[in-house]
């Protein structure tokens, strides 16, 4: 591939809490790196370069984590949004610019859509914005951030009752196997089966406008009883056919 590439194809894996993005995330981003540079934005943050994994912003973003633990033990929404704020503003200006500057991927891959996200979850975690239509929010976080639409975004659904269900399994995984290397994981306020319903309609009105704005690809996949191996499988074949046309161009 291209090592002097500064227009990587750039993809997000989006949807509500337990939707399984970081997992299937994490499998596309192994597989995709095999043959290509990759960079993964998000917490966590990493490449995969020839098949080597290097972490980054571990310091930066290790802030981030932080703050959720503490907002979300004390249930203050205030520190969520300071949390939330300032993960958005990191991945936007600092994380996404200098992977790309410093890797030089072919794909830029995120479990989160810096655009869509911060406007969905507003309805929790930030009145302010929340008061605006969707394509304003929009418009406001993408002058805030700098970041532009995707060229790829992959929407997993899943039954919000499924999805609890998911959360608190892996949960009390993460608590059985304390030596695991990512970073913890908890109940956060919004993960209620009624708000993760509001939550997955705010994304289908969401994705309504960005489609209507940008050329974006919008691929919606239910990985209810699906094996995430399966749903990455789709995801990466996917990717791969794109950047392959992308090349070709």
């Amino acid at each position: 591939m291209n090592k002097e590439n500064l227009n990587p194809l750039k993809v997000s894996i989006t949807g509500i809490d337990g939707a399984g993005k970081s997992t299937v995330t994490g499998i596309v981003v192994t597989t995709l790196g095999q043959d290509n540079r990759v960079a993964r934005i998000s917490r966590p943050a990493y490449s995969i370069v020839e098949g080597y994994k290097q972490n980054h912003y571990q310091r930066l973003l290790n802030v981030v984590d932080s703050l959720h633990e503490i907002a979300d033990r004390t249930c203050n929404k205030r520190c969520v949004l300071c949390a939330n704020v300032l993960n958005v503003l990191l991945q936007g200006r600092i994380i996404e610019p200098g992977l790309i500057r410093r890797i030089k991927p072919d794909i830029v891959i995120g479990s989160r859509d810096y655009l869509i996200d911060p406007a969905v979850y507003a309805i929790f975690y930030s009145p302010l914005l929340a008061k605006k239509n969707m394509d304003d929010r929009i418009t406001h976080i993408q002058r805030m951030t700098g970041i532009y639409f995707r060229d790829i975004i992959f929407f997993l659904t899943v039954p919000p009752d499924e999805a609890v269900s998911r959360i608190e399994k892996r949960i009390a995984l993460e608590r059985a196997n304390s030596t695991k290397p990512e970073r913890k994981k908890w109940r956060h306020m919004h993960e209620q089966t009624h708000h993760l319903s509001r939550l997955q309609h705010q994304y289908d009105e969401a994705l309504n406008v960005v489609s209507k704005r940008s050329n974006v690809q919008i691929y919606e996949l239910n990985t209810s009883n699906i094996m995430p191996e399966e749903v990455a499988s789709y995801v990466s074949t996917t990717i791969k056919d794109f950047l392959a046309k992308k090349i070709t161009i």
